[in-house]
């Protein structure tokens, strides 16, 4: 079976950390990736995108104080 490259945007990261609709899907899809049947990629741009909306979900109390560092640094 041939590997296939899924390019992930901000929105579809941010699901694997903060649960939302469609965060199921982006779980399934990260452990294909960790199987082996996937690669994923996404642009440098999304690192400080990600950062921030994480930021954003802390201060909007999403994220507690201790969750929002650990998934800052699982990220």
């Amino acid at each position: 079976m041939q590997n296939r490259l899924l390019l992930l945007d901000t929105t579809a990261i941010l699901k694997r950390y903060v649960y939302e609709p469609g965060s199921s899907v982006v779980r399934k899809i990260y452990l294909d990736a960790l199987n082996g049947d996937i690669t994923l990629a996404y642009t440098i741009l999304s690192i400080g995108e990600i950062l921030s909306a994480l930021r954003k979900a802390h201060m909007k109390g999403i994220l507690g104080q201790e969750q929002y560092f650990i998934t800052r640094k699982r990220f």
